[in-house]
């Protein structure tokens, strides 16, 4: 099922009892926002987790919300050929983000 708009997407992720896949099937999103904030943290930028408004913070709130339940949510990716950032590179993103508990998920799933 592909979601519509974050809402819906939302209000299904809400739904799970027990566990949730969120699985991405393309190498690069391309998503401009995403891309030009990757681009500024790893010329040293710092994003604030605690200020809202200045990163997209919705799927956080939403995660943060649901694995509070007790469910589960992992990430499946498939992924081509195209080169992956580096290991580093993603315990620091994730460090960056508050997420910094993630990273070795994120890289297991490499």
């Amino acid at each position: 099922m592909m979601a519509q708009s974050l809402s819906s997407f939302t209000d299904l992720i809400r739904s799970a009892e027990r566990s949730a896949v969120h699985l991405e099937m393309r190498d690069v999103y391309a998503v401009p926002n995403e891309n030009e904030q990757f681009a500024a943290w790893r010329q040293g930028h710092q994003l604030d987790p605690d200020d809202r408004d200045s990163w997209w913070r919705p799927w956080l709130d939403v995660v943060q919300e649901i694995t509070a339940k007790g469910v589960r949510i992992r990430r499946a990716r498939i992924a081509g050929a195209r080169t992956a950032p580096s290991d580093s590179d993603i315990r620091a993103w994730c460090e960056a983000c508050g997420a910094g508990d993630q990273a070795t998920d994120q890289i297991g799933l490499r």
